[in-house]
């Protein structure tokens, strides 16, 4: 007897009914694979679908359900000038190029570069929201969802009262967003450099692992750049900002507050500059 003729969608189901199997494998070095089983059904492919939309600002850690592939959305560098604000959002590819070795450095930065941009477009919509004119620059070209940034059009913006978002660092891999922020804020002038993150000043050493670290209220950018153990900001960012003296703040971004404190000038967190 001849077997029955499957539907399209009869094959479809058929084929999500069994297991799932994949392959990575990798040449970093050294080569690795691994076998993936799970059982797919439209059912629960959904739910998981729906379970993965997750925000960017909400969620700073998201793992792939399968082989964790880590993405971390770190804290926003703030840029102040005068009564304006420039924000760049912060992403490190070098972790996910670390952490996941089956993509390259560059291409891991260059997908750093465009979490920032999508946040960046987040950010103004929830701006403009509360009544609060923004734009979104990015060095990087996507015209639809963000201007170019140019440095006359972006100070142009700040004259007229609006924030300015800028995304995507410096638009080249290998350079990290502290340092985009640094050359940002001397492009337009800047007076400060305001860094919001997870601790709530500069230590001796990481307070994370050590009970007794010593806070510094006040630590001038050669102390910064001797001592190893401080990792707060990339030494490159640090060397331009002491070359063309523009003083960096570092605060916890977490504590409720803390941004309008800060930009009220508030002494909060710990000052990075040239004076002892």
């Amino acid at each position: 007897h001849r077997a029955p003729q499957l539907s399209a969608l009869q094959r479809q189901q058929a084929l999500l009914s069994q297991p799932l199997q994949e392959t990575l494998s990798g040449n970093c070095g050294h080569h690795r694979s691994q076998q993936i089983h799970r059982q797919a059904t439209p059912r629960s492919l959904s739910r998981s679908h729906r379970e993965a939309r997750v925000s960017s600002l909400e969620h700073p850690r998201c793992e792939m359900p399968t082989k964790p592939l880590v993405v971390r959305a770190w804290p926003v560098d703030v840029v102040l000038r005068k009564s304006h604000v420039v924000v760049d959002r912060v992403l490190r590819g070098a972790v996910l190029a670390k952490e996941e070795q089956l993509i390259e450095r560059a291409t891991a930065d260059y997908m750093g570069m465009l979490a920032t941009i999508m946040n960046g477009m987040a950010l103004v919509d929830i701006l403009e929201k509360h009544g609060q004119p923004a734009r979104l620059q990015t060095r990087l070209h996507i015209n639809n969802v963000a201007e170019p940034y140019i440095r006359r059009r972006a100070i142009r913006h700040l004259e007229k009262g609006r924030i300015v978002i800028v995304g995507g660092g410096t638009g080249n891999p290998f350079v990290t967003t502290d340092t985009a922020a640094v050359s940002t804020a001397l492009e337009l002038d800047c007076e400060i450099v305001l860094k919001a993150t997870k601790v709530d000043g500069v230590y001796d050493k990481d307070p994370m692992k050590y009970t007794d670290a010593i806070k510094f209220a006040h630590i001038s950018f050669i102390d910064t750049l001797k001592n190893k153990n401080i990792q707060v900001m990339d030494n490159t960012a640090l060397s331009l900002a002491m070359d063309h003296n523009i003083p960096i703040r570092i605060f916890d971004l977490l504590s409720k507050g803390n941004i309008e404190k800060i930009v009220n000038g508030e002494d909060i967190g710990t000052l990075i500059s040239n004076s002892q």
